[in-house]
């Protein structure tokens, strides 16, 4: 059988699951079955990463971004109309609304056999305008009539979806975002050299927080919750971490002068492996106000730490409420502020959830397990397509 031609599009190689996953998979789907392509634009940080890709035909547009431009996104969608045209692949496969929406109709008219589009939780959240949001909904719809399959990471994504009537049941798939369980749960750390780099000390309480710094992720709110329990707990030893980065770095610098936690919260940057400092955390934190299913939800079980996040995309699929941690709704400062303080003044019940953390993932997260079932879907697909 000759080699599957197969290109994944997504739109900003950034520090994230969808990120990190679409990279995985395009390293490891084997060489002797595909030939690979890996189209993306020119800003991502991840670019290095996909350069070191071997056997990888790697495609970068100066035009493709995550800002709506009509004239880039014509631009956009012309160049990889062109590309697939030329490259004439079996398979296109999409990451990320912008992406999603102008690869799979490039494809479309490239006529491109088969058209997979994963959801890494749906993009139209990110507008507050309603008129707006409706017509990037109707836009999801019509795009699904051309996409062959609809890959979802979450139950929940599969049920917003169908919700808005974005494709119909038949055309969805769930295929789990993965980590590496058994090099994380085997990863050893230095706590000591952890702490002494953060500049914390051995008796503090750490909560801790892994996401970039944009709208999504609601990272402001975990500064308002850091005042909160503060407030409560004022002579409690306890520092809020903040790893991350991005374009709401002065907002939230902004909120920690305002709200006088310079000496409670820690703004670390970007780590090239944040597993050690899941590891030396005592609970982990989401605020984000919508998702897919966060790679960090699977890293921090993976570690064994309670979570507490906001009840929104992939979280009732992993998060079991007052089990391995506390799911509330987005926004609602209050409510996550006493969660965290019962965890915070309740040992026992936090090494509970802990370690109801490790049990409750399963392989099904592990992300070889899901680069075998992407592997098995493309050959479905070509199987269909030459019967």
């Amino acid at each position: 059988m000759d080699k599957i031609k197969i290109a994944h599009i997504i739109t900003e190689l950034e520090r994230g699951g969808a990120q990190f996953n679409t990279l995985f998979t395009v390293k490891n789907l084997p060489a002797e079955k595909y030939k690979r392509i890996l189209i993306t634009n020119t800003r991502g940080v991840l670019n290095n990463e996909a350069y070191r890709l071997n056997d990888v035909n790697r495609i970068f547009l100066g035009s493709l971004g995550r800002e709506l431009n009509l004239r880039k996104d014509i631009q956009t969608f012309l160049e990889i109309f062109r590309i697939l045209k030329k490259e004439k692949p079996h398979i296109v496969h999409t990451h990320s609304s912008k992406a999603g929406l102008l690869g799979r109709w490039a494809a479309y008219f490239a006529k491109v056999p088969i058209i997979i589009h994963t959801v890494h939780g749906f993009g139209f959240w990110y507008f507050s305008n309603k008129l707006i949001r409706r017509f990037f909904i109707f836009l999801e719809r019509i795009t699904a009539m051309i996409t062959s399959t609809l890959v979802v990471v979450s139950t929940k994504d599969m049920k917003v979806g169908l919700s808005k009537k974005i494709g119909n049941s038949f055309k969805y798939e769930i295929i789990r975002s993965g980590i590496d369980i058994k090099e994380i749960k085997n990863t050893n750390i230095n706590r000591d050299q952890i702490l002494s780099e953060l500049g914390i000390r051995n008796n503090e309480f750490i909560v801790l927080k892994i996401a970039p710094f944009k709208k999504q992720k609601a990272p402001l709110n975990f500064i308002r919750l850091a005042s909160e329990v503060i407030t409560k707990k004022q002579d409690f030893p306890i520092k809020f971490v903040l790893i991350g980065g991005g374009e709401l770095e002065q907002e939230i610098k902004n909120e920690i002068e305002k709200l006088h936690l310079e000496d409670h919260v820690i703004l670390a940057g970007w780590k090239e492996n944040p597993i050690p400092y899941f590891k030396a955390a005592d609970v982990f934190i989401l605020t984000s106000e919508w998702e897919g299913l966060p790679r960090t939800f699977l890293e921090a079980m993976a570690c064994q730490k309670p979570i507490i996040a906001t009840n929104v995309g992939g979280a009732e699929d992993v998060i079991k409420n007052e089990v391995n941690g506390f799911l509330v709704p987005f926004g609602n400062i209050k409510i996550m502020a006493d969660r965290l303080i019962y965890l915070i003044e309740n040992d026992e019940i936090r090494k509970n959830m802990a370690e109801e953390s490790g049990r409750l993932l399963s392989d099904e997260f592990d992300i070889n397990v899901m680069v075998r079932q992407l592997d098995n879907l493309y050959h479905r697909k070509i199987t269909g397509l030459n019967a």
